[in-house]
């Protein structure tokens, strides 16, 4: 759920939203200052409703510790505002003290949250970066951080966050997950598998044997991947992505019984049907394909390769015309493909030349 989602204003079962109900409903019940405290560490999810509360809530409660640090936070970060050298040494100065320490970590990690929201990832980075300086061992806030550091594209850099998350959480499936997925990512593939393995031993789960078994077939161990894809497979019999790799491995006509099997568990996939024509036409059986093929035109009419596949198979069959139409839909759906251009070409001169003999005929028995 994204910062702005949670703090919409039509939204009166969020935490910020309640806080607001209940100053304005009992003012003189509650703890004012407390409340405001707490709804400033929120706003710091959406930097510029932020702006509007802080100033006003300062000067309204000016001995809070928290509110000035929620807005030295925020200043330290903000180059369109002065003072952000004098902001990080006042928060350095204050953040000796550990229950500060906390607020400061905290504001920095939902100020993070905000701007990487708002696409400036580059201050998210900062914010996360001065988060951890106070609080150091907080694993979600290495997520969010090797995340945006993957979205600026330092990819060496959100592993090592990453790998630094899971040894501060290593009972945590899903940053045992995401660091699988980085070391992956940067190729080194056996760590991943270790981290992988280390994941299902908390819990089975799908996605991590799918995972598992492209770690397995990247090292070339394709015994092991298939037997990873079957036991995804085996926890979610509707699972595309573990039939799909598993039909990559096999030789045609092992695969063509794989998608076979994930058509017959109901897996309505336009990819599964479009995989299994092409691989039927490649054995020869060019009506199946053709079948095939609508089927997965039927669910995904705007994918241009289902189009130009079936074009090619009904020329096989000497569909001329269905030839033309499928070739003539992918013409529309990519006009610039002179591919298809080509194809309708050589297909408009065939039912020509077809048609001569049609029109002899037609004119002899008149």
């Amino acid at each position: 759920m994204s910062a702005r989602h949670y703090l919409a204003s039509g939204d009166n079962k969020t935490g910020v939203a309640l806080l607001e109900q209940a100053v304005a409903l009992g003012p003189d019940i509650i703890n004012l200052q407390d409340a405001h405290e707490r709804m400033g560490l929120m706003y710091l999810q959406d930097p510029g409703r932020f702006v509007d509360f802080i100033t006003p809530t300062v000067q309204q409660f000016p001995a809070s510790i928290p509110l000035e640090v929620f807005n030295l936070v925020y200043i330290s970060v903000n180059p369109e505002t002065p003072g952000q050298r004098e902001a990080l040494d006042r928060l350095n100065a204050i953040g000796i003290h550990l229950e500060v320490a906390q607020w400061i970590g905290k504001a920095y990690n939902n100020l993070g949250m905000g701007l990487y929201d708002n696409g400036e990832t580059t201050r998210a980075i900062a914010a996360y970066q001065h988060s951890l300086r106070f609080l150091p061992n907080r694993a979600t806030t290495l997520m969010q951080l090797a995340q945006a550091l993957q979205k600026q594209g330092n990819q060496p850099a959100s592993t090592a966050a990453m790998l630094r998350a899971a040894q501060i959480a290593p009972h945590d499936q899903s940053t045992l997950y995401n660091a699988t997925v980085a070391l992956f990512i940067q190729g080194k593939t056996a760590r991943a598998v270790e981290y992988c393995l280390a994941a299902l031993e908390l819990q089975p789960h799908p996605k991590l044997y799918s995972l598992l078994g492209t770690c397995y077939r990247q090292l070339g161990e394709q015994e092991q991947a298939i037997t990873a894809y079957r036991q995804s497979i085996a926890l979610a019999p509707k699972n595309f992505i573990a039939y799909a790799h598993l039909a990559n491995i096999f030789e045609r006509p092992q695969a063509i019984k794989t998608l076979e099997q994930a058509l017959a568990a109901g897996i309505e996939h336009a990819e599964i049907y479009k995989r299994l024509g092409r691989l039927y036409f490649e054995q020869g059986e060019a009506i199946r394909a053709a079948e095939l093929h609508r089927r997965a035109i039927a669910i995904a009419p705007n994918d241009v390769q289902t189009h130009t596949n079936l074009g090619t198979i009904l020329k096989t069959l000497g569909q001329w015309q269905e030839a033309h139409r499928a070739y003539e839909q992918a013409n529309t759906l990519e006009p610039h493909n002179p591919a298809h251009l080509l194809e309708m070409a050589e297909l408009t001169h065939i039912l020509g030349k077809e048609s001569v003999p049609t029109v002899r005929d037609s004119i002899e028995t008149h």
